[in-house]
């Protein structure tokens, strides 16, 4: 295992058209909230579509995920709860 840039990231992912982020507690305990959105302002200008994929009880308590990703400034227009990124992620086409 290595780490790897956001930019370095960005390039394995660009291949895709459409990319789900899932943050966990990883994201929290490392703080890595604002590395996920440098990921993710690449991949956007890159012309992916990026949504983030969060249950609904992720992290240390309901809710942490979406305070870290409104921490980094990652539009909640983006955010979707578990249940439904899961469901959105099968179809052929995203609403």
């Amino acid at each position: 295992m290595r780490s790897a840039t956001p930019e370095e990231a960005a390039g394995i992912l660009a291949a895709a058209s459409k990319v789900v982020i899932v943050p966990g507690y990883g994201m929290a305990v490392a703080q890595a909230q604002h590395k996920v959105r440098e990921l993710y302002d690449i991949l956007t200008k890159r012309g992916v579509d990026v949504k983030f994929g969060i249950h609904p009880v992720a992290g240390r308590m309901p809710g942490h995920m979406n305070v870290l990703l409104a921490e980094a400034d990652i539009p909640t227009t983006n955010s979707w709860t578990w249940t439904k990124s899961t469901v959105s992620f099968r179809r052929p086409t995203w609403h």
